[in-house]
């Protein structure tokens, strides 16, 4: 192999020790785990298990404390309440809930319009996604 410098013929070196880190726990990301140990990144059962079950673990917290919210304020409901920049929930003020509301109707409305303009185009022979 030549050298990128001076264009020398050399043998190429292998260093003698390396160390590395790895964790052998899925993250809870939506990405990829990769733990630096491809025994462990291979089993994709062992992979998506370990992810499913941080994940699961991690909605379950969520659902706890938007519960906890809701038992504080009886007269409120799951559309009242907003997330913090901390990752917490609180109950929404009349005119955020009305904005949030509406963002969902327009976000329904949309997913409708193209699951309608899909089915036509699916109809007419068209593919695509």
């Amino acid at each position: 192999m030549d050298c990128t410098s001076c264009g020398t013929s050399s043998s190429r070196l292998v260093p003698d020790t390396f160390s590395s880190t790895y964790v052998v726990k899925g993250d809870g990301t939506i990405g990829p785990q990769n733990t630096g140990v491809s025994s462990y990144d291979a089993n994709v059962d062992r992979v998506i298990g370990d992810h499913s079950s941080s994940s699961w673990e991690s909605i379950s917290h969520r659902h706890a404390r938007k519960r906890e919210v809701l038992r504080d304020n009886p007269n409120k409901t799951g559309f009242d309440l907003g997330r913090t920049v901390e990752n917490d929930y609180r109950v929404m003020k009349e005119k955020e809930r009305k904005a949030a509301e509406t963002a969902r109707n327009l976000h329904g409305e949309a997913i409708s319009r193209i699951d309608r303009y899909r089915k036509k185009m699916k109809s007419k022979g068209t593919v695509g996604s």
